[in-house]
């Protein structure tokens, strides 16, 4: 009997430690607009690559070489041109929602695919910026 739970108990062991090891590649983050920046915040439990974006109905743009987001860190993208464009659509007042993916893979090079909505307000030419993740899933982008 106590061999029966020794190893019944060294099996739990390494299915756990293989939960473990699989949940540190899955990637997690945050994404706020502040400053006229873009930050996506790494909340994995390994660096993430950033090989690109899209938003709204414009082109993919994937990079040749990634951006290294260590475990912690953050990566920005500047956010004057969407400002500026954003008030050419929308003007000095008034508010839209658009799309907006970042394309990323992990420590293992698995592809993944962060979706966004984001939910813009323009007031007197000054630009807000809510952001809403509706997924973080394994993609061919």
């Amino acid at each position: 009997m106590a061999r029966y739970n020794a190893e019944k108990s060294t099996k739990e062991q390494v299915e756990v430690a293989k939960q473990e090891q699989t949940a540190r590649y899955v990637p997690a983050g945050v994404l706020v607009y502040d400053n006229k920046q873009f930050k996506f915040y790494n909340k994995t439990k390994s660096s993430l690559y950033f090989w690109g974006d899209k938003i709204a109905d414009t082109p993919k743009a994937i990079e040749p070489v990634p951006r290294i987001i260590p475990i912690d860190a953050y990566y920005y993208i500047l956010g004057d041109e969407f400002e500026r464009r954003t008030i050419q659509i929308i003007g000095q007042n008034g508010e839209d929602r658009i799309s907006f993916e970042m394309y990323f893979k992990n420590e293992l090079a698995v592809k993944y695919t962060a979706v966004f909505i984001l939910l813009i307000l323009v007031k007197d030419g000054n630009v807000q910026v809510h952001t809403q993740m509706t997924s973080f899933d394994k993609s061919d982008w």
